[in-house]
């Protein structure tokens, strides 16, 4: 479609040229830059009725965008639907906030993950904040991150996190968290409660004994306690460690 060359505007080009491409015909600008009037989808029109050429092309304009934003919200969708069934899958392992799914043989050909390495030791936890903010305190040498619910980035951990690898305690706060926050935290405000934490470690010397063990040894959850009875050594959540 050409740019227009009459002073319109590129949208109102769009709203009027776009209805001539289905038609083969650009003789009509009808609907240019307006409102489009509300649609009851439930209606059928009557077979023996013709609409006017004009209105018929009008429609078909608005049906294609209809199609179109029906898509967009479909794409727009598959993040949340992705980490609705990666909470699932954990969870099929032990309860949320005290399980890390750790692959301490390395993936094989009947791992289901997407892009996974074989040289890796993966290690993926399902935190939520319902219940208030959450410690995690995340091994030295690590590389990972944090993901909202909405597959949104939110920190990196490890390597090219705050912690620079050396491992640390990210505190992590519900939405609209107003409490204290006390000093010593690497301060993490996802905008949803549920979260993905995955993060690898690493072989050495081609072994992943060692990785696996560091993780086992320095991975700690704790429920941190609101306002001024936050404790930096407080439990874990039922006291239990991670599984």
């Amino acid at each position: 479609m050409p740019w227009p060359s009459d002073g319109r505007s590129c949208c109102e080009c769009f709203h009027g040229g776009f209805g001539s491409a289905f038609q083969n015909d650009n003789t009509d600008r009808t609907g240019g830059g307006h409102a489009r009037p509300a649609r009851n989808l439930n209606r059928h029109p009557q077979p023996h009725r013709r609409r006017p050429e004009a209105g018929h092309r009008r429609e078909k304009i608005y049906d294609n965008l209809d199609r179109s934003r029906a898509l967009q919200a479909y794409l727009l969708a598959i993040p949340i639907v992705n980490q609705a069934g990666m909470r699932e899958s954990l969870r099929r392992f032990g309860p949320i906030n005290t399980t890390n799914v750790i692959w301490e043989s390395l993936v094989d050909p009947k791992t289901v993950e997407l892009t996974a390495n074989d040289n890796t030791i993966y290690s993926f936890i399902w935190v939520d904040t319902r219940k208030g903010p959450l410690v995690v305190e995340v091994p030295p040498m690590v590389l990972g991150a944090i993901d909202d619910f909405w597959y949104r980035w939110i920190s990196d951990i490890g390597i090219t996190g705050p912690d620079k690898g050396k491992g640390g305690k990210y505190l992590i706060l519900p939405p609209g968290y107003t409490g204290e926050i006390p000093k010593g935290y690497f301060v993490v405000r996802p905008k949803t409660y549920g979260n993905w934490m995955p993060f690898r470690s690493f072989l050495v010397d081609g072994s992943p004994k060692p990785g696996v063990e560091s993780v086992k040894k320095n991975l700690k959850p704790s429920r941190a306690q609101p306002q001024s009875s936050f404790s930096p050594g407080s439990t874990g959540p039922g006291g239990k460690p991670w599984r």
